[in-house]
């Protein structure tokens, strides 16, 4: 194994190793520190299988960075959805728990805020209950103890009111003239609990 090339990288911090093994040609991308960690090569230096195996590894995880951060700019995710979407590109799962942790520490990932966004739009644009936003948003990667505390912090706070969105709700699809067998189907048809 040679390395053929040495260049700075199109990210800052980082460098492209060209090396050559049995004839084929790879590319890597390695951050400075660990590109002084594999002992520095130069071009045509040869490089130990451990010193491949760092170097591969490094840039596995530069890629999983890099698709991480395609992921997010598409929109908020979970960190389970993250990991999970991840691991469909085909990363090691060493590497994306390292990454979601990473994104985590940057504020990439911040669940609480996505929930907060997502309850709000639920109760106040939709009229839906806990009983139909909680599973929802167990499905996209939240956990239920965390979506229900969102829940309780915004009822305290006036944010949202689930007595006014039922309200809402029976006035928009029902009218004011409603018999109460109906009202009782559209509530607990919305996440409503039903007395």
């Amino acid at each position: 194994m040679t390395v053929i090339y040495v260049r700075d990288s199109k990210s800052r911090g980082y460098l492209r190793l060209g090396v050559e093994s049995d004839g084929k040609k790879q590319d890597f991308n390695i951050s400075e520190s660990e590109y002084r960690e594999i002992g520095s090569p130069k071009t045509q230096d040869n490089l130990t299988r451990d010193s491949f195996d760092a170097l591969f590894t490094a840039d596995m995880r530069y890629r999983a960075r890099l698709k991480a951060l395609h992921i997010l700019s598409y929109g908020d995710n979970s960190e389970r959805m993250l990991a999970r979407k991840l691991k469909i590109a085909g990363i090691n799962s060493d590497i994306i728990s390292e990454v979601v942790r990473e994104m985590l520490s940057l504020g990439y990932i911040n669940s609480r805020r996505q929930i907060e966004k997502l309850v709000l739009n639920e109760v106040n644009l939709h009229n839906v209950g806990p009983l139909k936003i909680i599973p929802k948003l167990v499905a996209k990667g939240y956990l239920k103890f965390e979506i229900s505390d969102v829940i309780d912090e915004l009822s305290a706070r006036g944010e949202i009111d689930f007595e006014e969105s039922k309200a809402r709700l029976i006035e928009s699809r029902l009218g004011t003239d409603a018999e109460d067998g109906e009202i009782k189907k559209l509530l607990y048809q919305n996440g409503y609990f039903v007395c």
